[in-house]
């Protein structure tokens, strides 16, 4: 094998196959590390395969060539893919490289076009990377704007749960749900949820993606999310615009398990694999939770909660932490005063107020209730309008605790032409 190629184009192509074969993956397993370079006349790939997400990246085919890629010899080699980034910044970045194959010394060399006497060698795996199949059929496919995919995945990675075992795999995930000009994220622990849903303003077209009036649903798990976030963060092309990616899920013959989900984004390739269960009928259970009609609705401001968020969370120290796994703040809403107070007993105690703004609905002349601090901190930092939060409570049958339900102010996007809404939906405790 031996090509040239502008270092700096190839740096830039690089980059996200380094990122699957590096990090979201198993040190130990097979491909860990490993990036796979093939050439020949008409195209040049670069391959990468974690334990949940492989990529393809074809920076040269026909008609493209994002590297300013000069064929000589074709070939495949497979080499430690640090190494490969660290050799290539190492030369300077205007300059054009050879890159070749010793066959004798089993090792990748590459040099300087502009001197050959400055180079740099690595020795090569004997076995290449093998990404998986990529299926000849998809049974869903949804267009989506690039930069809101990111956007929405980043968002909600924080509710995704941190526990093992069989009974959390289902909260290991971010939904993504594609319909009618609307992408809405979810996420959640079994304790709390999140949902992040960013929509086409009335009147305008192609800000969220390509119109599809069916539903469709796609995991993605919290493993590979950074890793996605990252690579899709950046257009994987300098010279061609790369505005929105294709989401693609292929299903096992017979079962509603997806085999795989495909993301296309110019001439990059992910492959998502591995995913365990078959877990959409359980979160299309949620989806009722976050439109209840509850009999409590209030309105506060985001500013608000700040500070007495930050007072009641000041009491989770290290003397509290040793004996405590869970945190709990007192709630009581006082509607005819328009103040929600929260109380903290413990080693540190903190007694704070929340004013309320206007009271919407109340069956009662107060509302109490227990809630993880954690959540109320979630809660506020993960708003966006910096406006209004709107705050609802249901009356749980006796014995049970109620929900909580945080719905942020839609924030309207005028240059994007979409308006974002954030809602968090946790459950209270009996016991404060």
């Amino acid at each position: 094998m031996k090509f040239s190629a502008s270092n700096k184009k190839m740096i830039f192509a690089l980059k996200p196959v380094v990122e699957v074969a590096t990090k979201g993956t198993n040190k130990e397993a097979k491909n860990a590390m490993r990036v796979t370079v093939k050439a020949d006349k008409d195209r040049l790939d670069l391959i990468a395969f974690g334990e949940r997400m492989a990529i393809i990246s074809r920076p040269v085919q026909p008609m493209i060539n994002e590297v300013d890629y000069s064929f000589v010899q074709d070939g495949e080699i497979t080499v430690n893919g640090y190494d490969l980034m660290n050799v290539l910044t190492s030369f300077p970045k205007e300059e054009k490289l050879d890159f070749t194959h010793d066959e004798t010394a089993n090792s990748l060399v590459v040099t300087m076009v502009s001197d050959s006497e400055q180079l740099q060698s690595m020795p090569l795996y004997s076995d290449a990377v093998e990404p998986p199949r990529i299926a000849a059929k998809f049974q869903k496919s949804s267009q989506v704007k690039r930069i809101l995919l990111v956007e929405g995945l980043g968002k909600m990675i924080f509710a995704t749960t941190y526990r093992k075992g069989d009974m959390y795999t289902k909260y290991m995930y971010v939904r993504t749900r594609c319909e009618n000009n609307v992408v809405t994220f979810t996420s959640g622990d079994g304790g709390r949820f999140a949902n992040f849903e960013v929509a086409q303003m009335a009147g305008a077209t192609g800000a969220v993606g390509a119109n599809v009036k069916d539903r469709y649903d796609y995991f993605f798990h919290k493993d590979i999310v950074p890793s996605l976030c990252s690579i899709l963060k950046t257009p994987p092309s300098e010279d061609v615009a790369c505005n929105e990616v294709v989401i693609q899920q292929a299903e096992k013959d017979g079962s509603t398990t997806p085999d795989e989900v495909v993301i296309t984004c110019g001439y990059v390739t992910l492959v998502l694999v591995n995913l365990e269960v078959d877990i959409e009928p359980e979160w299309n259970k949620l989806d009722k939770l976050f439109k209840l009609d509850n009999p409590v609705i209030i309105t506060t401001k985001v500013k608000d909660w700040e500070l007495p968020v930050k007072g009641i969370r000041a009491t989770w120290n290290e003397e509290y932490q040793m004996n405590h796994t869970i945190h709990n703040a007192r709630i009581q809403m006082i509607f005819g005063d328009k103040i929600i107070r929260l109380e903290v007993e413990g080693p540190m105690k903190s007694k704070r107020k929340v004013p309320i703004f206007s009271v919407a609905k109340n069956a009662d002349a107060t509302f109490t209730c227990a809630c993880n601090t954690l959540y109320l901190k979630e809660m506020w930092e993960n708003c966006i309008s910096g406006a209004d939060l709107v705050f609802e409570a249901s009356y749980a049958p006796s014995g049970k605790a109620p929900l909580l339900v945080a719905k942020d102010a839609t924030q309207s996007d005028a240059p994007n032409n979409v308006n974002r809404t954030f809602t968090a939906l946790f459950s209270s405790s009996l016991k404060s």
